[in-house]
């Protein structure tokens, strides 16, 4: 009579110790989540927001483990934690409303953090014409990676501006489209440098580009001067042109602060509906990587198609967007006559001056970007437009009805 073997068990110690191990995991994801609900306010609450993606696989396996476990407590809370990280990711996978195509009016960007210390500049040379943008943004550009790629590009790229520096933020704007004009835009209370130029673009209607590369925010200071040369950048938009900002942001999309950038230049991220991107450190999948080179453009602009580049010996991937200026773009804004005299409007943080030297009677009107509601993107769902105060604001801009008080 044969006895069927028993099956090797998990030691009593260790299968505690994994209890133990799951149990700190998943309050270190909920405190997480919680956390990013303060990241307007300080840089260590930020931290969170750009590990998104790996907070919410850590509570979808919390999840399921509880739901194993019939722990009923903690399926509630991970699910309802897990609920708020995806709503900020899902959009990315969701596809963009659908627009006319017009033939030859597309326009590619290439936005390329080098890396000051890299020396493959060969590499990159090659990877800048496998995918050969007609606009490549490049930053952390020294000296030296402008004496190895200006010449070497000057017959693809004959167009070109760039500004090197001793430190990791020279930036530079190569084209093959001729500039129109291009400007440095300096951030408040630094040295930091940003690009905004303006070419023609092929349906015949300007195309304006800033390029830029912030502080990384590894102190408040740093944190609070990124988050402002942002906006402030964002703030210089147009409606009535077609914009695109690029570069290294050091920022995520999982932040509230990009989507104040958004808001205040009534921008689109390219990426939306392309998936997650991976861009810094420059390991080959997302667990590992974060988001933070970007291109932005408005709403008249049409992206074909969003990709990543492969490696070129720096700590970075590029983006590659492709974009399309549509012959009509929907919902493009003009500026229009105001049928009556326009009246004075704040700034957001200004004060407004209530007296006019115009006989018509004026009304002062006080907005701020205070009024934009962040709840850690739970605003998203709520069917009750909580930006309509600053959508006011930029409508009433956009049709002159109102002039901004210098």
């Amino acid at each position: 009579m044969s006895s069927t073997p028993q099956q090797p068990h998990s030691p009593p110690g260790m299968r505690r110790l994994g209890g133990v191990f799951i149990t700190l995991l998943f309050f270190a994801l909920l405190i997480g989540t919680l956390a990013t609900f303060f990241a307007k306010q300080h840089w260590t609450a930020e931290i969170f927001c750009h590990l998104r993606i790996q907070i919410t696989i850590g509570l979808a396996i919390c999840l399921l483990l509880a739901v194993v476990r019939k722990q009923k407590t903690r399926v509630i809370a991970a699910a309802v934690f897990l609920l708020v990280n995806m709503v900020w990711i899902a959009p990315y996978f969701l596809p963009p409303p659908n627009q006319p195509d017009a033939e030859g009016t597309s326009v590619k960007i290439l936005s390329a953090n080098v890396l000051a210390s890299n020396d493959q500049y060969d590499l990159f040379v090659k990877t800048l014409r496998q995918h050969n943008p007609d606009i490549a943004v490049i930053v952390e550009v020294t000296q030296r990676w402008h004496d190895k790629i200006a010449d070497a590009l000057s017959e693809d790229y004959p167009h070109q501006h760039i500004l090197p520096q001793p430190n990791p933020f020279g930036i530079g704007i190569i084209s093959k489209l001729p500039f129109e004009s291009i400007e440095p835009i300096v951030a408040a209370d630094t040295e930091l440098v940003s690009l905004d130029a303006r070419f023609m673009g092929p349906t015949g209607r300007r195309l304006r580009l800033i390029a830029t590369h912030p502080y990384p925010p590894l102190s408040q200071r740093c944190f609070e001067t990124r988050s402002q040369q942002l906006i402030a950048l964002a703030q210089r938009m147009d409606p009535a042109e077609d914009n695109i900002v690029a570069g290294d942001f050091n920022l995520t999309p999982w932040s509230p602060i990009f989507s104040e950038v958004l808001a205040a230049g009534d921008l689109k991220d390219s990426r939306v509906g392309f998936g997650i991107a991976s861009t810094w450190y420059a390991f080959p999948n997302f667990l590992g990587s974060l988001h933070i080179d970007h291109v932005l453009t408005s709403q008249s602009l049409k992206t074909i198609s969003h990709e990543v580049s492969g490696d070129y010996g720096s700590d970075h991937r590029a983006v590659i967007v492709e974009i399309q200026q549509l012959e009509t773009a929907p919902g493009m804004k003009k500026r229009s006559t105001p049928a009556r005299p326009a009246s004075p409007v704040a700034q957001p943080g200004k004060k407004t001056n209530s007296t006019s030297t115009n006989s018509t009677p004026t009304v002062s009107i006080v907005y701020s970007l205070e009024y934009l509601i962040d709840l850690g993107g739970m605003e998203k769902m709520r069917p009750f437009d909580i930006r309509k105060y600053e959508k006011i604001y930029n409508a009433l801009r956009e049709e002159d009805l109102v002039l901004p008080v210098i």
